[in-house]
């Protein structure tokens, strides 16, 4: 469907910007494991206290790396989009990249909530979730690629996936 609607050339770039991010998320995925391994024994305890000091660390820790994340993300900004080939113009190639670099900074910053569930066992409430916003945000993705035929509002579908997951496990977690 993308590359029949938009093109191989912002296939391209989508496939770019997504490797792009990977890479970048790769610096804190250790950082998710220990919170996750020093979660474990207070939760299963029932250790209130431990439990909220250690997800409050943690959370801070967490929110400091994507921070960290998204300076170097907007920094390499300017190369990125020099080194890319393409006719899209750099005003619109920015704005699909900045898209990639808020959503990435949204998932970084709620991660720790997805953590939280997995030392506690309980990822199938986040792969329930995720799985159902899935199905409905790429269904939206589909849609609006057919009828708008724009990268833009395929980028801004997915914003608002990224968002909407985030709220919606915080929500769960809050319970």
């Amino acid at each position: 469907v993308f590359i029949r609607v938009l093109g191989k050339e912002l296939l391209g770039i989508n496939s770019l910007f997504n490797n792009i991010m990977t890479l970048i998320s790769v610096v804190e995925f250790g950082i998710g494991t220990v919170f996750t391994y020093y979660m474990y024994e207070p939760l299963k305890n029932g250790d209130t206290y431990r439990t909220t000091q250690t997800y409050n660390y943690f959370k801070v820790t967490y929110r400091k790396i994507s921070v960290i994340l998204l300076a170097i993300m907007i920094s390499i900004m300017p190369i990125i989009l020099r080194l890319t080939d393409t006719r899209v113009s750099l005003y619109i190639l920015a704005s699909y990249y900045l898209i990639y670099i808020l959503s990435a900074t949204i998932s970084n910053f709620y991660y720790i909530n997805y953590a939280v569930f997995i030392a506690n066992q309980e990822e199938h409430i986040v792969a329930r979730i995720q799985t159902g916003l899935m199905v409905l945000f790429y269904t939206v993705q589909i849609i609006l690629l057919f009828v708008l035929k724009s990268m833009m509002a395929y980028l801004i579908c997915y914003f608002a996936y990224v968002s909407t997951l985030a709220i919606v496990v915080n929500f769960h977690l809050k319970k």
